[in-house]
């Protein structure tokens, strides 16, 4: 209860909430001591049998909130302790009880991670303790709870492992521990039992030719961790570190770093073949670099250039589309975060970044071409969803990345070209979440919003990139697929995006747009042989979107003013609808006057 509802509350109320705290602080305190050698008959009773510590377990995470609320003063950290230690005693002596003691012991480290945090021999036990307790591989679920879970969280990056709710526990108390340097040791030590899990595997698994599952579910586990070492109010803290240790700031690493620092040897293994080739090592490992960068910012960019070598080569040689997500998350993480006035720091991460972005987009582009799209839709989606963040954070590697040597895909031998042509490919596919992002770049690239076009890099780099693209023959097949597509194939969550796309085009490119909307508008056949829109439908459509601003002597190339971009948008919707006939032809006449 917080300290302005105690100032309201009746006599009666106050006594009641002290009853329920004395029985709480009571009950608890037995829960905890039960973890002991020798524990009080009262107490013992709590680990006298799997199904008492399960129960035991859901009460602590139930309570563990008010746990946190009582942390901070009398003996409320040496209950919240004792609980803790309870839990974690509770993994190894009562594995069907595992699951909830995994996720009570979650939940209590979220609530008290700060009154943790501020005891070192509090967090070193806990590492110490969990170490000792977890288990070599993912525990056997026991049929309780939704499966891969647990009724308090902590299933991981995949929600697949219970003991994630262990480390990512202990992660919020490394990250809530004030000093960073003591936070990065921490880190380092949560990660090494893992990473030492891991090379055992490895080391069976090659020895044995068996799946290396339980080395993916490692390597998960460490991107649970890692997630929750964000580590808020690094910068300020690393200052006071540093003027309190003669040190400076940019020495002082990241607790996310640390740990990433203290797996690299054994991940660097993992990113070379035999394991780099198995999908679910690939995508765990490609998950652990995303966590670390996500938490590390713009610190992250001192690992760039090794994770992004890493992800490169890695999808180069087998098209893991994690790789992609993650050399996305890794734009994000580190331009992002990046002072706009740091033009040296720019500098370094574009020419990190330029060569990388090409090659993975040529690595795709080979992909795709000796695949259909469709049998490789979530490389295509990887690729497009990459290439838009690339857009909207690292705009000057968009615009300017060029394929190293002969460019066989493009004749400019840019990579936004190269992407741009295989999202304008996609659209003829009938792949939900591959038109949907192919859409969505192809947007972006045409239209990136006001405050990007007014920008220095996108004035000085749109002419021979996006306007290069758009205004030559790949313009028409965009418009001309951009219709297909909408009046025939694609999700119908995507057709207001495509409309969207069309008119920014026209907005954009004006008459020469035009031109290419009526000469696919014409064809009879127009979207489908077999089931061709409505003659009067294409002429009405074509009129309407085709109008132009008036002239100097004040005449409109079509009838009635032009639509401005929100009409425009939903009279080509209604024009997909009508093309798919879910929509009769009337529906373009509100559209005409």
């Amino acid at each position: 209860t917080r300290a302005a509802d105690r100032e309201r509350e009746t006599p009666a109320e106050t006594r009641a909430r002290e009853a329920t705290d004395a029985f709480l602080r009571h009950t608890l305190t037995r829960i905890g001591d039960a973890q002991g050698a020798n524990p009080a008959p009262a107490s013992a009773v709590f680990a006298s049998h799997p199904l008492v510590v399960a129960a035991a377990a859901r009460v602590v995470g139930a309570y563990a909130p008010w746990l946190g609320q009582t942390a901070g003063r009398g003996d409320g950290v040496a209950v919240a302790r004792a609980c803790a230690a309870y839990l974690v005693a509770a993994l190894g002596a009562a594995p069907e009880a595992f699951r909830h003691a995994s996720g009570a012991f979650h939940a209590l480290c979220a609530q008290c991670a700060d009154a943790f945090a501020r005891n070192r021999d509090t967090v070193g036990g806990l590492l110490d303790a969990a170490e000792r307790a977890l288990p070599e591989s993912p525990p056997a679920g026991d049929g309780a709870g939704p499966a891969g879970g647990g009724a308090f969280g902590g299933g991981g990056v995949d929600g697949d492992d219970d003991r994630a709710g262990v480390v990512e526990g202990l992660a919020r108390v490394v990250a809530a521990v004030a000093d960073p340097r003591e936070a990065a040791v921490y880190a380092k030590r949560l990660t090494a039992p893992i990473m030492a899990r891991a090379a055992r595997h490895a080391a069976r698994a090659k020895a044995t030719g068996e799946i290396p599952s339980a080395l993916a579910a490692e390597l998960k586990l460490l991107a649970s961790a890692l997630r929750f070492l964000e580590f808020p109010g690094f910068d300020a803290a690393a200052r006071r570190a540093a003027a309190s240790g003669n040190a400076s700031t940019s020495e002082i690493e990241h607790p996310a770093l640390a740990a990433l620092s203290e797996a690299w040897p054994t991940l660097a293994e993992f990113n070379a073949e035999p394991w780099r080739s198995v999908p679910a090592v690939a995508d765990a490992t490609s998950a652990v670099y995303q966590k670390a960068l996500l938490c590390a910012k713009a610190r992250g960019a001192a690992v760039a250039p090794h994770v992004l070598e890493a992800l490169a080569a890695t999808f180069a040689a087998h098209h893991h589309p994690s790789c992609l997500d993650a050399f996305a998350t890794a734009a994000e993480a580190c331009f992002s975060n990046t002072a706009n006035e740091n033009r040296a720091e720019f500098e370094k991460l574009h020419a990190l970044f330029c060569p990388a972005f090409a090659s993975c987009v040529e690595a795709a582009a080979a992909c795709l071409s000796a695949h259909p799209i469709a049998d490789k839709a979530d490389v295509a989606r990887a690729l497009f969803e990459c290439a838009h963040k690339i857009a909207t954070f690292a705009p000057f590697v968009f615009l300017n990345a060029t394929h190293a040597g002969n460019a066989r895909h493009t004749t400019s031998g840019l990579a936004c070209h190269t992407a741009l042509s295989i999202a304008v490919a996609a659209l003829s596919t009938r792949e939900r979440d591959a038109v949907r992002a192919a859409t969505a770049l192809l947007s972006i690239a045409a239209a990136p919003g006001d405050v990007a076009s007014r920008s220095e890099t996108w004035r000085a780099g749109r002419k021979r990139s996006v306007d290069a693209f758009f205004s030559s023959a790949s313009g028409e097949s965009a418009v001309k697929a951009c219709l297909l597509a909408g009046a025939d194939h694609a999700p119908r969550h995507v057709l207001r995006p495509l409309a969207q796309f069309l008119c920014a085009l026209r907005n954009t490119y004006g008459s020469a747009v035009d031109a290419w909307l009526a000469n696919t508008l014409a064809d009879a056949s127009f979207p489908d042989a077999a089931a061709p829109a409505p003659p009067a439908a294409r002429e009405a459509f074509r009129a309407a979107a085709t109008r132009s601003a008036p002239g100097a002597d004040g005449s409109l190339t079509g009838h009635g003013a032009p639509l401005d971009a929100r009409r425009w948008a939903a009279a080509c919707v209604d024009f997909f609808m009508v093309c798919r006939r879910e929509l009769g032809e009337d529906a373009l006449v509100a559209h005409q006057m």
